[in-house]
């Protein structure tokens, strides 16, 4: 008898996943022929023989569609999130999270060099990207602050941890960039190997910021 409950919401979870994935799978087959921005959500609807309702249903917005073939930044979030419960101090936790990103980015390959391509031909997209590049950067400086920090989603990390994530976030995204062009390296290794140099930019990061209230308070 339980088994008959349970059966009829399995069968409708796949079926809706299912759906769920021809619509994404359908509508970035349309964004790599004809580029993100010539392509509407009327005409995504028709290809995947949906409504467009449907297709709104599942993705409020267009550009969610392309990040449900991958998105790194909820990835980096999942990972910094199970570091930090797990009791990993917060630089560890960072170069744990950028890790695990790395392995997943690693992963979706075809999706993160297919989003790439689409970025670079679409205005709209690159705005929605910044947003989640700039998200992916608190995330960072929230963890950086405390995991307590973290766990509350506080709007205003300190500025400390501001200037260390600034400055680790802009040393990864130039490796990840290359590499979804095409680079031949893993991804994987050149983060690993970058984890002693992305230790000391957030030395440095802290370094500066602790000189910086030298000078603007006139105390040592």
């Amino acid at each position: 008898m339980q088994d008959q409950m349970v059966e009829p919401v399995g069968v409708r979870a796949r079926a809706k996943a299912s759906l769920r994935q021809r619509i994404v799978e359908t509508a970035m087959g349309l964004f790599e022929a004809d580029g993100y921005d010539a392509v509407s959500t009327t005409r995504i609807a028709e290809a995947a023989e949906v409504t467009q309702r449907t297709v709104f249903r599942y993705f409020p917005r267009k550009d969610l569609i392309v990040y449900a073939a991958a998105d790194e930044v909820l990835a980096f979030e999942a990972a910094l999130e199970a570091a930090l419960a797990d009791g990993t101090p917060p630089r560890a936790a960072v170069l744990a999270a950028l890790s695990a990103t790395a392995r997943y980015c690693e992963d979706h390959r075809d999706s993160m060099r297919s989003f790439a391509r689409l970025l670079a031909g679409s205005a709209s997209l690159r705005s929605s990207e910044f947003d989640r590049q700039s998200r992916l950067e608190w995330l960072c400086a929230l963890a950086l602050e405390s995991a307590e920090a973290f766990r509350a989603r506080r709007a205003v990390p300190e500025l400390r941890c501001c200037m260390m994530a600034g400055s680790v976030m802009g040393m990864i995204r130039p490796v990840v960039r290359d590499w979804q062009a095409g680079a031949a390296y893993s991804l994987t290794e050149a983060i690993d190997h970058a984890a002693a140099a992305i230790t000391a930019l957030m030395d440095y990061a802290n370094t500066c910021y602790e000189d910086m209230l030298v000078a603007a308070t006139g105390t040592n």
